[in-house]
């Protein structure tokens, strides 16, 4: 539940310039400078690269690119799908726990799912960001808290067993 409300939760901020004598009114904050933002939702990355993917494919299919080759097009399609595949695989790796189990193998892969996300994020929006977009940061936070708690009980886990054959 708080990943997807992580989600919801404000990500980025939707820039407009206003030079820094005038304030910024609500619920545009002072970002920088010279520019004041209104907090986006997370969801709004999701459509974006949705929106982009098809615009993509539409200008693979029909000639008209406005890339400059087909693959670049190709590349920047693959980039868009990994990136939403790696922002959605831990959710979808949290309900394969929650459904199939505790398994070793479904543990790693968990570990390895969480741990791209936080590094996909983590990449592409640094921590420079004010603490209003708290989406991102609870995102962050609930990334590095599953990860500690998932090592610990995996090497609970082995050490139990490893206990249990001697």
């Amino acid at each position: 539940m708080l990943s997807l409300v992580a989600i919801v939760g404000p990500w980025w901020f939707d820039l407009v310039f206003v030079p820094g004598k005038y304030p910024c009114s609500s619920p545009f904050i002072r970002v920088r400078d010279d520019f004041c933002g209104i907090p986006m939702s997370g969801v709004w990355i999701f459509v974006g690269l949705a929106n982009r993917l098809i615009e993509i494919l539409k200008e693979l299919v029909t000639g008209e690119t406005v890339i400059i080759n087909p693959v670049d097009a190709m590349l920047k399609f693959f980039l868009y799908c990994s990136l939403i595949l790696i922002l959605v695989l831990p959710l979808l790796t949290t309900w394969l726990l929650i459904l199939r189990g505790d398994r070793k193998r479904n543990q790693i892969i968990h570990i390895v799912s969480w741990s791209l996300g936080l590094l996909c994020v983590i990449y592409i929006f640094g921590f420079h960001w004010p603490w209003a977009l708290w989406g991102l940061w609870l995102y962050i936070g609930l990334a590095v808290v599953v990860l500690i708690v998932e090592l610990l009980i995996l090497a609970l886990g082995i050490r139990v067993k490893q206990e249990n054959e001697h």
